[in-house]
């Protein structure tokens, strides 16, 4: 099956994985894996949403900034681009 950012899947899985403990160490990977999955099927927001849901639990982690960074490129979401690189530079200062 196909996941388009209509599918019904995607609000769907975004859902369950909301639904996992934040203390659970598999909660980091099911959000990295949904922030991958709603980025191929153009889900912008359910991307983003994911990719902040895994800085939370791992904050800092540069290639979870790549990724959300380049979601919010290809969403056309400048400001949110501006302030997330901004963060992303004070949380890894070995990239200054």
């Amino acid at each position: 099956t196909e996941i388009s950012k209509d599918s019904a899947l995607m609000p769907k899985l975004a859902e369950a994985a909301r639904g996992f403990d934040k203390d659970d160490p598999n909660t980091f990977f099911v959000y990295r894996i949904l922030g991958e999955v709603a980025s191929q099927a153009k889900a912008i927001d359910i991307s983003v949403e994911s990719y902040r849901r895994c800085l939370e639990i791992r904050p800092g982690v540069p290639f979870v900034y790549r990724a959300l960074l380049a979601v919010l490129w290809e969403g056309k979401k400048y400001q949110e681009l501006l302030e997330a690189s901004k963060k992303a530079i004070d949380d890894n200062p070995g990239s200054k």
